[in-house]
């Protein structure tokens, strides 16, 4: 008989509850209400319900519950995102930086000497003499 009430409940909580909380809410729920059967004899609709409340109101409020702790968890991922986009922006800068250092020492290190060449108005074959 207990099976059957749980059953009820949870079919009417999964009812009033978005497809995407259905499997937690399912899953929390069912493992309270065998618990909650298990400790009492005498269950009923009626203490099963003065116990978890309304269906509708036990799924309002664990999707309420649930989609803050899930946006909590979203908005920790996406700082973490966050954090790791701009260090790697700033790395990407810092070697960015270093490698033009480097490519300005080298060029300044290795700088040819100047060389004169003196270059006269005609040209003069040695041949033609």
């Amino acid at each position: 008989m207990n099976r059957i009430l749980i059953n009820s409940y949870l079919k009417a909580a999964k009812r009033s509850c978005p497809r995407k909380y259905k499997k937690q809410l399912a899953e929390e729920l069912e493992n309270s209400l065998v618990e909650f059967c298990e400790g009492n004899e005498n269950v009923t609709k009626q203490t099963i319900e003065n116990k978890f409340g309304n269906p509708k109101q036990y799924a309002t409020e664990f999707v309420s519950v649930y989609g803050q702790d899930e946006l909590k968890k979203e908005l920790n991922r996406m700082k973490k995102i966050r954090v790791v986009v701009i260090g790697t922006i700033v790395l990407a800068l810092l070697l960015l930086f270093g490698t033009v250092m480097l490519i300005i020492h080298w060029n300044e290190k290795s700088k040819p000497a100047f060389v004169y060449y003196n270059v006269s108005e005609g040209f003069v074959n040695e041949n033609d003499n």
